[in-house]
């Protein structure tokens, strides 16, 4: 409906008459809304800043449910304990907002989230290894090789818990520190079960260009419809289309 720039900005949208502006009046409407949920949930795609692939199911964590949080932060970024208390932060709202408990831990269950910040060497020394044990033999060197210096690196890597498939188990994420700020919502996100939605939608931290740094409003009310009751993991889209617009 809308041309959207790289950088997010709207290029031509739809208008009353040929020489008419564009009209926004879409992007407040529940349409809008409801467009943004089901793009994220079930249009991740594949690209440079996520590798969580298109699905025709819902996936999420395990409502209600307690996800241990394992934290690795460079002591060479300029602000470590900043930005460890950042990420504390974001996930106590995430929790406010889904009714899930995060623990931080050295000693992970299976309900799990890793967290890696600092620089892109930092990174691939301590978790190129976990990658690849979750993957497969050069895994972190390929996606490297995806990635422009220029490039944020900031990726999640999503597995379905063992003993729940329908939900989420293990999510690996990697923050390269001089896009800490831009990325940590987005990902955090897709570790809940959201993907990136490049170019097809507006005003989301989702929307891949990474000029949101906090979640927007659609963005809350999407993760909240997530995880209420009336969505459950392992729904189609159809199923989803049902209920959603007693969500938003």
């Amino acid at each position: 409906m809308y041309t959207i720039s790289k950088s997010g900005k709207i290029l031509d949208g739809p208008r009353q008459g040929e020489k008419e502006p564009i009209d926004y009046s879409w992007l407040a409407s529940n349409e809008h809304k409801q467009d943004l949920f089901l793009n994220s949930a079930f249009g991740a795609q594949k690209r440079l800043q996520s590798i969580t692939p298109q699905r025709d199911r819902i996936k999420k964590r395990r409502p209600n449910g307690l996800i241990d949080v394992v934290v690795s932060v460079s002591s060479k970024m300029e602000d470590p304990e900043g930005a460890h208390d950042k990420l504390i932060n974001a996930l106590r709202r995430i929790g406010k907002t889904t009714n899930l408990r995060f623990r931080l831990t050295k000693k992970p269950s299976k309900d799990v989230i890793f967290v890696a910040i600092g620089s892109r060497d930092y990174i691939y020394r301590n978790y190129s290894g976990l990658y690849e044990k979750l993957n497969r033999k050069g895994f972190f060197d390929h996606f490297l090789k995806l990635i422009p210096p220029k490039h944020p690196m900031c990726f999640v890597v999503q597995h379905a818990h063992p003993e729940h498939p329908k939900h989420l188990g293990l999510s690996s994420i990697s923050l390269e520190d001089r896009f800490f700020e831009s990325c940590l919502y987005a990902q955090l996100f897709q570790a809940l079960g959201f993907g990136n939605i490049y170019g097809r939608s507006v005003g989301s931290v989702l929307d891949g260009t990474g000029r949101y740094k906090q979640p927007t409003h659609l963005d809350w009310l999407a993760l909240k419809a997530l995880y209420s009751e009336d969505i459950k993991a392992g729904m189609s889209r159809d199923q989803v289309e049902a209920v959603l617009p007693s969500l938003m």
